[in-house]
Order: structure tokens, then C-alpha cells, then sequence
């Protein structure tokens, strides 16, 4: 009995930690910082909000754009479930997960 409840437990933790939402692949088109929040906005995307300043991992998320942004490499940006997959609407209240380089 205590393992079939464990194992419910493990299913449902796991499938939510799992559901992320990746905007298209594009190049950094532009990156904007404001009072509390930074903002990138991707090629053929609208705004979407990369990180707020009180979090530890905004400046590396920061640091990230604008490399891709120099080099000019596209990059993936992971949101939470339940974001715009199309990444088309402007973004102001969800903070990105991750963003990555890519090589396409």
C-alpha cells in the first residue's frame, strides 16, 4: 500500500516539473531592460519577459542573450506550462526558466 502511494506521489511531482513550454528557435532581435524586469524580444516574436532583477539567475539569463545577441545565434527560451508556445503575445508577468544557444 505505502509503495503504490509513494509511486502516486513520484507520477504526480514528476509530470509537474516536467511541463515547460519552449518558444520557437530565433535569433535576439532586441533586449530591453527596465525598472524591475528585463525583456527580449525574438524574430518573428513579441515581448516576453526574460527575468525579474531580484532573481540570482537573471543576470546569467541577461548574460546569455547578449552573447547570442553578438554572435548573432538563435536561441530557445524554456517558459513554464500554460505560456503562449507561439511566444506571439507580449509576455509581462511570466519570468523565463532558461534561455540556451543554439548552433541552427
Amino acid at each position: 500500500m505505502c509503495k503504490n502511494v509513494f509511486f502516486v506521489v513520484f507520477l504526480c511531482f514528476s509530470s509537474a516539473v516536467s511541463a515547460t513550454v519552449d518558444c520557437p528557435k530565433a535569433r535576439v532581435e532586441s533586449i530591453q531592460p527596465d525598472i524591475d524586469f528585463i525583456y527580449i524580444r525574438l524574430e518573428g516574436q513579441n515581448w516576453q519577459r526574460l527575468g525579474n532583477y531580484s532573481q540570482p539567475s537573471t543576470p546569467s539569463k541577461l548574460s546569455v542573450a547578449l552573447a547570442a545577441h553578438a554572435s548573432g545565434k538563435k536561441v530557445l527560451i524554456r517558459f513554464p506550462d500554460g505560456h503562449n508556445a507561439e511566444c506571439s503575445s507580449f509576455n509581462k508577468t511570466v519570468d523565463a526558466l532558461m534561455i540556451r544557444i543554439t548552433d541552427e
